[in-house]
């Protein structure tokens, strides 16, 4: 069993995240190859911030857009034909939304297993070492995982609440 896994996370202005992200997956029970790091933000934090990463997985970075004031909301108008015209002339491409900066991760990746993780979500130490075992336990060819939120703010704790 030799697994081959990429990690890729789409991210935006919070490198500090990524960083704490990047620390916790080189501690992993089973390493990765690679880890992608989509990035739409708007400066070159964590781009540069990349660079000067302690890290034993090899890290690549992706600029998929670049987030500035208003971006989602020019983008939602030009796609309504009335408005394509003028807006498609006047303001290029923003942030990119998680689902396409994920997808122009899974894109680059080199290897044969991808595994998704959000910048603000730290995995324990064997995710990737439990979730290989039951992929070949259970020969499967997909394996959704599952999240637990810890909440700190308020307003965090807020969001959290559960319905009964």
């Amino acid at each position: 069993m030799n697994p081959q896994f990429s990690i890729i996370v789409p991210t935006i202005d919070n490198f500090s995240h990524v960083q704490e992200l990047v620390s916790s997956i080189n501690t992993q029970t089973l390493l990765p190859k690679e880890i992608i790091i989509a990035d739409s933000s708007s400066s070159n934090e964590i781009e540069d911030g990349l660079k000067v990463i302690e890290t034993i997985v090899p890290i690549i970075y992706l600029r998929v857009g670049r987030a500035y004031a208003f971006d989602r909301f020019l983008d939602y108008f030009s796609s309504l034909s009335i408005f394509a015209s003028i807006f498609k002339t006047q303001y290029s491409k923003g942030r990119a939304y998680p689902y396409e900066a994920s997808n122009a991760g899974a894109k680059i990746a080199r290897y044969e297993w991808l595994a998704f993780l959000d910048a603000t979500t730290i995995p324990i130490n064997t995710w990737l070492k439990d979730y290989c075992n039951f992929i070949y336990l259970h020969e499967c060819d997909v394996v959704f995982g599952n999240t637990t939120y810890c909440a700190e703010t308020k307003f965090q704790k807020l969001l959290r609440l559960k319905r009964f």
